[in-house]
């Protein structure tokens, strides 16, 4: 199903706080644990040190244009550890867009004047262009990421990401307005986010999840 109007009618947004996981399902890669709870109105993911656990919740509905927002608590990571806390959007892997936060390889964190309190937020869209940007953010300390899919004349979305309500990075795309999305929520031992595999058990909290829909569709 394809979010719209008549799902959201007459709100302008929809808000899943996690007191449960109704209306989301395990996306996890094959062999990866299903290792997410929800506790105190929080969901929690988890990956075990020494492996490639990929650990995935979605919604079970596919999204268009919109503003989709995640709060989540950023904790500080293992150093040098390949783990990855994601908030993204996935059509397929040239048609996906990401948050994706964890330490950072050392010669990224240089580069980016890195403090032991500061982790590295990617945002990232996979194709049609490629293009990744990197930011800091605070560890220990909750924030909101959110993207932003504008349909255009062109027929195609504009991209936006924002951190903690500010926009960080733009990107026009030639991905097609009449595409649809996952959205998820995430915790992954990927390689590039770090300098070797996780020496640590990793976890990251998401408060809530936010749909917004457009607003001129929104009435």
């Amino acid at each position: 199903m394809i979010l719209g109007a008549a799902h959201l009618a007459p709100c302008e947004a929809v808000r899943w706080e996690f007191d449960d996981l109704v209306g989301w399902k395990n996306g996890s890669q094959a062999g990866s644990p299903q290792s997410y709870s929800v506790d105190s109105g929080k969901l929690r993911i988890s990956t075990r040190a020494n492996t490639r656990d990929r650990v995935k919740v979605a919604r079970k509905e596919r999204y268009q244009a919109g503003i989709f927002t995640w709060r989540i608590y950023v904790p500080a990571m293992g150093a040098g550890d390949q783990a990855s806390i994601g908030a993204f959007l996935y059509a397929d892997d040239k048609r996906e867009f990401d948050f994706e936060i964890g330490y950072g390889k050392a010669e990224l964190r240089k580069q980016l004047k890195a403090k032991k309190t500061d982790m590295v937020c990617y945002c990232t869209t996979q194709g049609l262009p490629f293009s990744s940007s990197q930011f800091l953010v605070k560890a220990e300390a909750w924030h909101t990421f959110a993207i932003s899919l504008e349909e255009t004349e062109r027929g195609t979305y504009d991209l936006a990401w924002s951190i903690d309500g500010k926009v960080v990075k733009k990107v026009p795309s030639r991905i097609k307005s009449s595409v649809d999305f996952s959205l998820l929520c995430s915790m992954e031992n990927l390689t590039f986010m770090g300098d070797h595999i996780p020496k640590e058990n990793n976890h990251a909290l998401f408060d809530w999840v936010e749909y917004t829909f457009p607003p001129s569709n929104a009435k």
